[in-house]
């Protein structure tokens, strides 16, 4: 897809963070769009920013609703698709995120960000799949360097973002079928106020293991986003780092989680802390 001009375009999680974002640079392209999420209150927020920098000739829509109810989710996407003749792009942005180790694990915060972060990303996909064949369109999707390694202290956000990675690498062989673009991107600690409520509840470790990566911009994200997608490019990566850590975790796992613990070992003992307290 390289023109975005008059595209109908649907972005879940398209009221703050990397969606917001994705939404600003969609609207000067004269896009149409379609912004999901749950509180109402930042969707009008977001509304309102992108009408007085773009003007009210923007043609926005805005829809409260949650990616995890399947019912809702399906009636909201045919409706866009119905009602405003048909579907050209989808991104999955919506998702949530939090820091906590297995052994603190509370099986309804797990069950809930596996519903949001994958179940999430299903019912919305399925429900855009026959506008997005009508359309020849594209569908995208943000995960997350997580959704190739695994992270300290991630136990709940992790697999999530492993399970979007297998559905994606499976949607892109049979999207083939029905002429539909599919695009996933693995961003870094990326400043968004997700990331900053993560920190409110930071583990050690985990700071400890992305202390030396930089922290991306928003805008940034969804400029190498929207590049990808122009492009029909399948994996986006945003920085080398991100790269050089799927392939060293390919190419030499035993180094690769080697120079993970040695991390962590290195921050214990500075904070004199040599094991996890049991």
């Amino acid at each position: 897809m390289k023109n975005f001009k008059n595209k109908n375009i649907i972005i879940t999680g398209g009221s703050s963070g990397i969606g917001f974002a994705l939404a600003t640079q969609f609207a000067q392209f004269g896009s149409n769009l379609f912004l999901i999420s749950r509180r109402l209150s930042l969707l009008e927020t977001a509304k309102s920013q992108l009408l007085m920098q773009f003007g009210a000739s923007l043609k926005i829509e805005i829809y409260a609703v949650d990616v995890q109810n399947e019912v809702a989710i399906q009636q909201t996407i045919e409706n866009i698709g119905n009602q405003h003749g048909g579907i050209d792009l989808l991104i999955n942005n919506a998702g949530i995120a939090s820091q906590v180790r297995f052994d603190t694990i509370c099986y309804k915060d797990l069950k809930n960000m596996m519903n949001i972060n994958y179940y999430g990303a299903v019912y919305t996909t399925k429900s855009a799949w026959r506008f997005l064949h009508q359309s020849k369109g594209h569908v995208a999707f943000v995960s997350s360097v997580a959704g190739y390694t695994g992270v300290y202290g991630y136990t709940y956000y992790t697999p999530t973002k492993f399970a979007l990675t297998g559905l994606v690498e499976t949607l892109r062989m049979e999207a083939k079928d029905f002429g539909i673009g599919v695009t996933i991107i693995y961003p870094p600690d990326t400043d968004t106020p997700m990331l900053h409520k993560e920190h409110e509840n930071a583990i050690p470790e985990t700071l400890a293991l992305a202390a030396g990566a930089h922290i991306l911009d928003a805008d940034f994200v969804a400029q190498k986003l929207i590049k990808g997608i122009q492009a029909n490019q399948f994996e986006v990566y945003c920085n080398f780092q991100s790269k050089l850590i799927r392939w060293l975790r390919g190419i030499s796992p035993q180094l690769y989680f080697y120079m993970l613990d040695q991390i962590i070992v290195t921050d214990r003992k500075k904070r004199g802390v040599l094991l996890y307290p049991v």
